[in-house]
């Protein structure tokens, strides 16, 4: 039985979400990622941001945005605040037609901007935080688009913009011509992530569509202290029974929070139905409260269990495991399996459901991708220590061999 671990670029550890494009919300649900993460919150942060001097803004942005410097400046104890940098990743100005979208519909009007604005004005409703917007373009911003972003943001909350920001890469089956790695689009937050580090206490790096609320960050910040706190009284030795019993400190130090994302069905979409379904047996009767995970951010109404659907993934992908009596049983994803602290869990193909199928994992195969991630400054400093070649930049360790961190191993928010 392999042991989960980290994923495929040791992480993929996403959070809720919510989005919607041409009609279609995509949100995401709450499940348990066996990683070989870290758990502890970091929330009392001795590298807080001093002065307005340190602040991470560009000069470029302080001229365009000397309203809201006036406003920070007015903030005398944002400093005692928790720090939280939102990171939203853009490839597009303008959907293209693919992927259920319509040529030439704006996206940065109709599906960054209204779930920017959710995300954000949910955020600040906790009083005891502070959020800033760091967006990554995979195109030219345009001082007046830029400005719709600006009004679109409460006065108190700080943006700084990266566009143009897809890297470059030889295609080596292209007589190695100089091209724009578009898949790529997806690592740049890593970048974002080593800059701001030491500014804030909290990240939250997410696909333009995705609309996270302050629920989706107090939840993630309940369970990591949660599992914290086990481990505090946990055994040394590691526990190998697949189900139950209790986790060692090395195992509950790869657990973390995460998501996985489901899309709702908006009017009169329907979902495409796949024949070839896995063959596990289906229990009738289970429905899913769209209340928790699926309402609509502006009517706030939610979807009836029907119109939500799990979203490139399937239930090879995932394990189950009892945690704790408190916690109880938690789905698992696949990934690297981590030099100690492995975590075991039972698996639907475990009895030849699947044929010969081996269980998904460093591939990233089935992984439910999340498109996003929420971590706390130590996760992310754990992250770099545990993950093979290094999770921040520069991607210089002998595992990138040359691929200078695009190595191609998965193609969704690295």
């Amino acid at each position: 039985m392999e042991g989960l671990g980290v994923a495929a670029f040791c992480f993929q550890s996403g959070a809720g979400k919510r989005s919607v494009v041409n009609g279609v919300m995509v949100v995401a649900l709450l499940l348990v990622m066996l990683l070989p993460l870290f758990l502890t919150f970091d929330s009392q942060s001795n590298s807080i941001v001093k002065t307005i001097g340190q602040i991470i803004w560009s000069e470029k942005w302080w001229v365009d945005n000397a309203r809201r410097r006036r406003k920070l400046l007015e903030v005398e104890d944002k400093k005692e605040k928790f720090r939280i940098l939102h990171v939203v990743t853009s490839l597009s100005e303008f959907n293209n037609g693919h992927r259920n979208t319509i040529k030439g519909d704006d996206r940065l009007v109709n599906t960054l901007i209204p779930a920017l604005r959710a995300s954000v004005e949910s955020m600040a409703s906790e009083k005891s935080w502070h959020v800033d917007v760091f967006l990554v373009l995979g195109f030219t911003l345009e001082p007046e688009r830029k400005k719709l972003i600006v009004d679109a943001l409460p006065d108190w909350v700080g943006l700084e913009v990266w566009d143009d920001a897809t890297p470059l890469y030889y295609d080596r089956g292209q007589n190695a011509k100089l091209e724009l790695d578009t898949r790529a689009l997806a690592r740049q937050h890593r970048f974002v992530f080593k800059d701001k580090l030491e500014y804030y206490d909290f990240f939250s790096a997410w696909e333009d569509d995705m609309v996270i609320t302050a629920d989706h960050i107090r939840n993630f910040i309940f369970l990591s202290n949660k599992f914290d706190g086990m481990r505090e009284h946990a055994p040394n030795e590691e526990n190998k029974h697949l189900t139950i019993g209790k986790l060692s400190k090395d195992q509950l130090k790869n657990i973390i929070p995460g998501f996985i994302r489901v899309e709702v069905l908006k009017g009169n979409n329907m979902a495409q139905q796949d024949e070839s379904l896995d063959p596990i047996p289906i229990s009738e009767g289970l429905h899913v409260n769209g209340s928790y995970c699926c309402s609509d951010f502006e009517t706030h109404l939610a979807p009836s269990s029907d119109r939500i659907i799990l979203w490139e993934t399937g239930v090879a992908a995932m394990g189950v495991r009892k945690l704790s009596e408190d916690i109880g049983w938690v789905a698992t994803l696949p990934g690297r399996k981590p030099l100690r602290g492995a975590i075991e869990s039972y698996w639907s193909g475990m009895n030849g459901a699947y044929g010969d199928m081996k269980r998904p994992g460093p591939s990233g195969n089935y992984f439910a991708n999340a498109a996003g991630i929420m971590l706390s400054r130590k996760q992310i400093h754990h992250l770099e220590e545990a993950c093979k070649g290094g999770y921040l930049p520069p991607y210089t360790d002998g595992f990138w061999h040359g691929h200078s961190g695009l190595k191609p191993q998965n193609v969704e928010f690295w």
